[in-house]
């Protein structure tokens, strides 16, 4: 009983952390629409959205977003 109250806490634990993962606000692509969004990590993903979010004007974000891509 407790092998089967370990296993099932471990896998909540692991499709908990695969369902938290980040995604990109739809306010993202005003800035750099035709940019390549794919392969972020949350690391990445979570400092675009921060920065859009920041609210520094139209060039700052776009310049803070493309150093975040590279």
């Amino acid at each position: 009983m407790k092998t089967i109250i370990a296993s099932a806490l471990t896998a909540a634990a692991l499709f908990t952390g695969a369902a938290n993962a980040a995604s990109l606000d739809n306010e993202v692509t005003n800035f750099l629409p035709n940019a390549d969004y794919s392969n972020l990590s949350d690391v990445q993903v979570n400092a675009i959205n921060a920065a859009v979010h920041a609210g520094d004007d139209y060039n700052t974000t776009r310049s803070v977003i493309r150093s975040i891509l590279k």
